[in-house]
């Protein structure tokens, strides 16, 4: 599974008083970035471990993938990682 976010969902890096939109429906809300930034970050880290873990319980590869990352270099990471986790362990 390829999770595609862009960075300032990973980074969260807005100082000024910002109207955040919603992408489901019409709300607008202004905030101060400052005052939610520890906890907005807190949330989307406790969420993305959470799916992280659910995609390996039933054992579904995961990918995070930042959206400026071009799509080939994120495709050549996740094959890397595939090939070398389906390798045998390398005997001394």
């Amino acid at each position: 599974m390829f999770h595609i976010l862009d960075p300032y969902e990973l980074t969260f890096p807005f100082e000024a008083i910002t109207y955040f939109e919603s992408m489901e429906d019409e709300r607008r809300i202004l905030a101060d970035p400052k005052s939610i930034k520890d906890r907005y970050l807190s949330e989307i880290n406790r969420f993305l471990g959470q799916f992280k873990q659910a995609c390996f319980e039933n054992q579904i590869d995961y990918c995070l993938i930042d959206s400026s990352t071009p799509l080939d270099q994120a495709l050549i990471k996740f094959l890397a990682r595939r090939e070398s986790a389906s390798r045998p362990p390398h005997k001394s």
